[in-house]
């Protein structure tokens, strides 16, 4: 089929798909090729045999087909002469990020980012021409279904300028596409099958009756889109600081050279420390001279005169159209050709070499690469054959790509017009459950990090084998993250824990031309995660972000993934479009709701500024009303610690005290304390004086209540009963417990010469949930809790402040007005300090002798239930025993304390009213026990009362009244009434 076989009327179709292989002179026999024939086309469903419709088969199909192969894992028996396929947590899906895009995503994306490059074309004087001259890239293509589309869209449009007609016929539909596909379409793709996959959906849509199918190989390209360098990287000025030198100061010299940096040279895996030392001390020399040599010439590199050569012999073959075989002949011997020039050569070593000195082995005897191997590179490639040997295999291993030497002509044109796709969202981090699951399953279930570590070393004599390719995946793993952190390559997302959904985000940013667009879809953390901070604020301060349309995954668009994930699509403009505002959308559940104007709102970078002070990332409103409101609370309440201005009103210092996977070591189980004769008392172990410390994790603790959850004995959790809660000796188990001198260390901080610097002097400790959502039934969980230990899901929030202002300081935190601006920010499941530390928290200012008064009581009620927690009764002046857990003098305790927040804040009736709409899961719970909203309706008659009495006048409604000791165990308790 490759040249045709007219004797049976097949064209010449051309391409790699259907080019002589060397099976061909082998024989099969008709039985098995018979077999394998029906296997390929038919279908048995219970006794029903059904053929493959290979005929209608598209790019979604492709892209099914791509994503379950990669969850399937071989296994092969060797004894058997067997195989199987099955799924495990390390499978390739996984950890290449890869999850097919439905189809609605892709319109909405096409929409933001591809309609308006193509309606700037065809305003051009040419149409026809400008929409030919597009370029559109999908970074990690998969099977094509992105390109695929853009190749539809752009076609259409091409149709109807070349026919002049609105609706153009099947066959100029199909030939305007093909055009698009021969000349527009790039993809890259780490997996070879992806890349493969692309090529056959994009022949299909492109196929034309008497044509072969069109030459793809230089525009779908494989390799790793991320790991790769540019002209610009490896030649940019380097500098000698200024120094002293025999007590004269000599000043600083820069200059414009190819180097490396020595940030390139740090100890991996395997490394030899004294080898890595000496190499960068050798780089740093090398460096050094070659700046003074170049110190006052002129620039020694220059983009386009570099890249010409290369560039003209790839436009020489994108002029040849492919419309017999011999055309798409000579754009396969031309692109050989190319493959094998001394030109792309000499730039391919080059830049794989300045890759390469980042992950290279250093060890006495290694090839070296330095700034100087390079230059002498340069020169001449073949001049260092172990050097180039060793690039050689390290290019092949890590995926090399360069897009300046694969797309040589985009790059001389600046950029392409457009950058789609849905990038892999993964970590860049070896996991060591997914590298074991189907190697060693014992040791990916490990219980704990500690088990895990110690099963892995030992390893070393029970199967060296495994442990030496455990050893080589850490190696490149640790190769990525440090060619990602050290290169330079990525300035504004490789910041903190890597992950590769930001990376794309920037290399798609800089990949378009000035006039282009990128669309994307990622995970919404890249506008509100901390570590992405630094690239969102260059979008907003550069005016770059045109639209962010953000997804819950609730109703399952990608099925692979957690049903409160949540993702958006992003498109991003080049430096000569800028945008007077963004366009966001929030919690949309399916593509359609991000038309719905009622949904939609725009930000201009003040007002996130005004709303995000410290990172100035992404709010997250669900309408526009909600944006208004919560921009009213700004201005009129601080933020809780303004890092641009120094002020923080409560002298809130943050802690983690316990990270449990790496401090996992130190905790110990209840069958290995007792194993050693430690005895339970209340939740603490004792032995003698010595004390283990429960761990509090989250999920034990909630508003106003340290014995929320209790961990069970099969090492699940439950709720604590109203019952458990009433008897105020009874405490929650945690899974873990911690040494009391592990807990103390935490709580003091020295300096070097150990004086004691800080220290924490309370008998209880204030933190709030780390894993949380905007969509929970609230979302800021705050709680006091014994001086106890705490993992790393519930985060600590130790005020300086007296503490008289304590009780109003967790009652803000823990009331519905700071909760409806808290869940404004909160774009995924987590809340840490980044988010925290810009909320609108009242200031101690706020807090008179009168709303003390009117706080303090109700507070210490809400708290203090049980006798651990007696150190913060006693703070508070209070002497008397805990109080009795009654819900319903707790439900009236936090309704009074919520209308007079609400009234603090500022917050009229009206949005009073609404923001408690906004909370669903508690209206739910409501009426399905009372059959009415209650907590709103009991809010809305204080907050009426209080606005006509003041909080002075208001009676409570409940008898005792608030923090009354006759409330309290061992006195009788008279229930709430109105």
């Amino acid at each position: 089929m490759y040249g045709g076989l007219p004797f049976l009327g097949l064209p010449a179709f051309g391409g790699h798909l259907f080019e002589p292989y060397p099976l061909l002179g082998y024989e099969l026999a008709n039985s098995d090729l018979y077999a394998a024939v029906r296997a390929l086309s038919l279908i048995e469903e219970g006794r029903t045999t059904r053929p493959v419709n290979f005929a209608g088969l598209d790019a979604e199909e492709l892209g099914s087909i791509y994503e379950s192969l990669l969850e399937l894992h071989p296994e092969v028996n060797t004894a058997t002469g067997t195989f199987r396929l099955s799924t495990a947590a390390g499978n390739e899906r996984k950890t290449t990020g890869s999850y097919y895009t439905p189809s609605g995503l892709i319109e909405l994306l096409l929409e933001s980012a591809l309609d308006p490059v193509i309606e700037e074309a065809l305003t051009q004087p040419d149409p026809v021409a400008a929409l030919k001259a597009l370029k559109v890239v999908d970074p990690a293509c998969g099977s094509g279904h992105f390109l695929l589309a853009a190749a539809r869209r752009i076609g259409l449009a091409l149709a109807r300028a070349e026919h002049g007609v609105t609706h153009p016929s099947p066959q100029q539909l199909r030939a305007a596409t093909r055009e698009v596909i021969a000349h527009c379409i790039y993809g890259v793709d780490l997996n070879p099958m992806a890349t493969e996959l692309a090529r056959v959906a994009l022949w299909l849509e492109s196929a034309v009756p008497g044509k072969p199918l069109a030459f793809l190989d230089h525009r779908l390209r494989s390799g790793n889109s991320l790991l790769g360098t540019t002209p610009e990287l490896m030649r940019r000025e380097d500098e000698i600081p200024e120094k002293m030198v025999k007590r004269v100061l000599k000043p600083a010299v820069k200059a414009v050279t190819l180097h490396l940096p020595d940030e390139a040279f740090a100890e991996l895996e395997g490394d030899d420390k004294k080898t890595v030392s000496a190499l960068k001390k050798r780089n740093k020399q090398e460096r050094e001279d070659l700046i003074e040599r170049a110190h006052g010439s002129q620039s020694l590199f220059d983009v386009g005169g570099d890249l010409s050569g290369l560039r003209r012999m790839v436009e020489a073959l994108d002029r040849i159209e492919p419309d017999t075989l011999e055309h798409v002949q000579a754009q396969e011997s031309t692109w050989a050709a190319i493959q094998t020039h001394a030109e792309h050569q000499r730039l391919k070593t080059l830049a794989d070499a300045w890759c390469a000195a980042f992950v290279a082995p250093r060890v006495p005897g290694a090839p070296a690469i330095t700034t100087g191997t390079l230059r002498t590179l340069e020169r001449d490639p073949q001049s260092l054959p172990e050097v180039t040997a060793l690039v050689s295999e390290l290019a092949e291993q890590y995926r090399f790509f360069h897009w300046h030497v694969e797309f040589p002509d985009v790059y001389a044109r600046g950029g392409f017009d457009c950058v789609l796709g849905n990038p892999p969202w993964e970590q860049i981090q070896l996991d060591p459950q997914e590298f074991f699951a189907v190697s060693r399953p014992d040791i990916a279930n490990a219980p704990n990090m500690a088990t895990r570590d110690r099963m892995i070393e030992r390893l070393k004599s029970e199967d060296t084998k495994l442990y030496q390719a455990y050893l080589r995946e850490k190696r490149r793993t640790e190769g990525l993250q440090h060619f990602i952190h050290s290169s330079g390559r990525y300035p504004k997302t490789s910041f903190g824990r890597l992950n590769t959904a930001p990376l794309f985000c920037e290399l798609s940013k800089d990949s378009i031309s000035a006039t282009g667009i990128c669309g994307l879809v990622v995970p919404t953390g890249i506008a509100t995660d901390s570590f992405n901070q630094h690239f969102f604020n260059e979008l907003i301060d550069t005016r770059r972000l045109r639209s962010l349309y953000d997804f819950e995954n609730r109703e399952g668009i990608f099925p692979g993934v957690h049903r409160s994930f949540k993702f958006c699509t992003l498109s991003v403009s080049g430096r000569a479009r800028p945008n007077k505002a963004a366009s966001f959308v929030f919690f949309a559940l399916r593509p359609d709701d991000v038309r719905d104007p009622g949904k939609r709102f725009t930000l201009s970078p003040e007002e996130i500024a005004l709303l995000n002070p410290n990172t100035r990332t992404a709010p997250v409103f669900r309408t526009a009303r909600d944006a208004a409101i919560t921009k009213g609370i700004y201005q009129r309440v601080p933020v809780l610690l303004n890092e641009a201005t120094g002020e923080n009103p409560w002298g809130v210092k943050f802690m983690l005290m316990f990270m449990m996977n790496t401090a996992s070591r130190i905790f110990r189980t209840a069958a290995e304390l007792e194993a050693e004769g430690w005895t339970l008392s209340g939740n603490r172990y004792v032995r003698g004086q010595a004390q283990m410390l429960p761990l509090y994790e989250a999920k034990l603790m909630h508003q106003f209540d340290h014995r929320f959850a209790t961990y069970t004995q099969d090492g699940s959790t439950r709720d604590m009963t109203a019952g458990e809660k009433a008897d105020p000796t009874k405490l929650p188990l945690p899974r873990y417990w911690v040494s009391e001198g592990e807990v103390e260390d935490r709580l003091i901080q020295r300096d070097k010469q150990g004086r004691v610097v800080w220290e924490w002097g309370r008998d209880w400790l204030m933190g709030w949930r780390d894993i949380t959502n905007a969509t929970n039934e609230r979302t800021f969980i705050g709680a006091v809790y014994p001086r106890r230990a705490a993992g790393d899901t519930f985060l600590q929030m130790l005020p300086d402040c007296p503490m008289s202002q304590i009780p109003a300081l967790l009652g803000t935190l823990n009331s519905f007005a700071h909760d409806f601006a808290v869940r404004q920010k909160v774009g995924g499941t987590h809340l840490k300090y980044n988010v925290t530390r810009q909320l609108p928290v009242l200031p101690p200012s706020t807090f008179t002798p009168n709303l003390l008064a009117f706080i303090t009581p109700r507070v210490l009620e809400l708290t203090y239930t049980a006798h651990d927690l007696a150190g913060f009764a006693r703070d508070l002046e209070y002497d008397g025993p805990p109080f009795v857990w009654d819900d319903e003098r707790r439900f009236w305790l936090r309704a009074e304390l919520d209308a007079l927040y609400f009234h603090l804040y500022g917050v009229g009736r009206d949005d009073v009213d609404y923001i408690m709409e906004t909370f669903p899961i508690v209206r739910r719970k409501d009426e399905a026990r009372y059959g009415t909203y209650r907590t709103k309706n009991a809010i809305l008659e204080i907050f009426d009362e209080i606005a006509r009495v003041g909080v002075e006048g208001y009676r409570t409604r409940l008898t005792p009244g608030p923090g009354d000791e006759r409330a309290a165990h061992g006195v009788g308790v008279v229930n709430a009434g109105i």
